[in-house]
Order: structure tokens, then sequence, then C-alpha cells
């Protein structure tokens, strides 16, 4: 096969960014390629690519600082296995990955990791995130509920809530309200209508505004809150 060949050649050579997207086959490639293994990886970018960390013990990884997957099985003890291996992680970036239940992001002891972007995954019902060096947050998917046990370092957060319409009796205020606390101390901080109609339910009241910031109004149906000068 080409493609492997090709990708084993450039692991022989010690690269240190890696980016394959085989997102326009619109099937999952499997490389039969322990890419957890490899040393010298700082960027690791897979598009439609088979990512297994075997035993979830990576044997390599240890230099990465930018991990981004996009339509992988991601089980919490590999999350666990990435965390704990990567000590040098900055940006982890799941879109559109296979997971269920409650995503817990355990990064407590690390000092760099300052990026968690989370994309299209519907069927993880809760986040759980303890992250004291994060500073961005970006979020698109119904509503969950976000538990953050420490984000003080948090500056950034960007929510693009969907609208679940699949769900005749869901009701997603509650949780926007609930998570809340979690972005007081932000100073950007970039949503959707969902938010704001739950802080603002009738047009003629003034709307619960998060301290610091403020709220331009947008046509698109986006809005953006910056902090004050």
């Amino acid at each position: 096969d080409k493609v492997l060949s090709w990708v084993k050649t450039c692991l022989s050579k010690n690269i240190q960014e890696l980016t394959l997207d085989f997102s326009k086959s619109k099937k999952v490639m499997d490389l039969s390629v322990d890419l957890s293994a490899i040393e010298a990886l700082i960027v690791l970018k897979l598009r439609w690519c088979k990512f297994e960390i075997p035993n979830n013990t990576p044997k390599g990884l240890r230099l990465l600082r930018t991990l981004a997957l996009m339509k992988s099985k991601v089980t919490p003890e590999m999350i666990d296995a990435i965390l704990s291996n990567c000590i040098h992680l900055e940006t982890l970036e799941l879109t559109r990955c296979i997971t269920h239940g409650v995503l817990s992001i355990n990064a407590h002891n690390h000092k760099r990791f300052k990026e968690l972007v989370l994309y299209c995954m519907p069927n993880r019902l809760q986040i759980i995130l303890d992250a004291p060096t994060l500073e961005c947050y970006k979020y698109e998917e119904f509503v969950r509920i976000l538990d953050f046990s420490r984000v003080d370092a948090l500056k950034e957060a960007k929510l693009h809530y969907i609208q679940n319409y699949s769900w005749r009796y869901y009701d997603s205020s509650y949780m926007v309200l609930a998570n809340m606390v979690a972005y007081t101390g932000v100073h950007f901080l970039s949503t959707t209508n969902i938010f704001l109609e739950v802080c603002n339910p009738k047009a003629n009241q003034q709307p619960l505004l998060l301290a610091g910031v403020s709220y331009p109004e947008q046509e698109s149906g986006e809005s953006e809150a910056i902090s004050q000068p």
C-alpha cells in the first residue's frame, strides 16, 4: 500500500509534525501503524484515521504538544493515557470522535495545557474538566453539563450551542444556567442565541450579563462578548 509505505518512510525520518487527512474517502483509514510509539512527534493531526494506544500505554509521544483527532474512537482510558504520558501537551482537539457518557479531562499536573476543542460528539453527556492552566475552551454541540473543577486561567470561551430537535421534551435552559459559573472570569466569550435566550427570556428585559464583559448584538445569530478596557 502506497499510503502506508509513505507514512512509514516519514516516520523513519523522525519528523516532528504529521497530518493525515482521509476525509475525502468517507471511510476511517486503518494504517496498522502504532503512532503512539513515535518519539519525535510534536504535532499529530488525524482526520478519518484510526488512532489507538495499545493497552493504553503509549511508548512515545512524550514530546507531543498538539493532538487533533477526527472520527476516532475515544475511551476514558485513552484520554487518561494521553494526558499522563504527553506532559508537554498544549492543545487537544476532538472532532466527531466516537465517545459515550462522561468525558473527563484530568490535566491538573500539566503546566502547558492551554487549549481544549470539542466539536460534534452528541453521545457525550457530561464534561468534567480539571485543567488549572487551560486558557481557551471551544465547544460545538448540544448543551451538556460542564463541571469545571479547576480552570483558574481560562480567558477565552467559544460556545456554539446547537438546538436538539430530535428530543421532543429536551430543554437545555437549566444546563446553560448551571454552566454559566464556569465562564464568569473569561475575557472573551463567543456564543449562540441559545445561551443569550436563557439569560434574557423576554425581549423587554435586560439580559443577565457576565461580570466584566459586554454583549454587542449580531444579526448572524451569534454574539460575542469582549472584556471592557
